[in-house]
């Protein structure tokens, strides 16, 4: 269940806005405002930087041309491509909205960019896009310890979700008297 914002402890860490242009993004958080409106928390998987902006009820919640409805189709932890860009007051607007796979691969071009579109799915299920910010680690060091990984065999973020989720019940088990 979406909670209302003031239920988002971590709200501080979200700047209102967003880049101009086509980004991907990782909704992290969604809570209803108080203007029939739903607040979006994004974290931008290659700078980092963690924006804030709302879909409102007149649109069903959906970006412009009507793509997807945050409402029913997002959930803490999707991956999104997101077209946004400045209104003429300077506010943000959601052209459009595209969920994609984590594991989709992304072109390395920045430090701080997800290592071959890896992620890590927390206990939560919230996916973390794995750069060497993450980690601690340089990128050329993180390659050498994944070399022997196989892509392939990794689980979707679904999958691993669901993992998640089984680890959990399965400790929650262990602790009922």
């Amino acid at each position: 269940m979406t909670k209302g914002f003031r239920h988002f402890e971590n709200a501080a860490d979200y700047q209102f806005g967003c880049p101009e242009g086509t980004w991907t993004a990782q909704l992290d958080h969604k809570a209803w405002g108080q203007s029939r409106n739903l607040i979006l928390y994004f974290s931008d998987v290659n700078t980092g930087k963690k924006h804030w902006f709302s879909v409102f009820h007149a649109n069903d919640y959906k970006p412009q041309d009507m793509s997807l409805s945050f409402r029913d189709g997002a959930e803490a932890g999707d991956i999104f491509e997101l077209k946004t860009a400045k209104t003429k007051k300077g506010g943000p607007k959601l052209s459009t909205a595209r969920k994609i796979d984590a594991n989709t691969s992304v072109p390395v071009m920045r430090d701080n960019q997800p290592l071959d579109g890896l992620a890590i799915v927390d206990e939560d299920g919230n996916v973390h896009p794995l750069t060497p910010e993450l980690v601690g680690d340089t990128r050329e060091n993180m390659r050498k310890k994944l070399a022997d990984l196989d892509i392939s065999e990794l689980p979707t973020i679904d999958e691993a979700r669901a993992m998640q989720r089984a680890r959990r019940d399965r400790g929650l088990k262990k602790h009922q008297p």
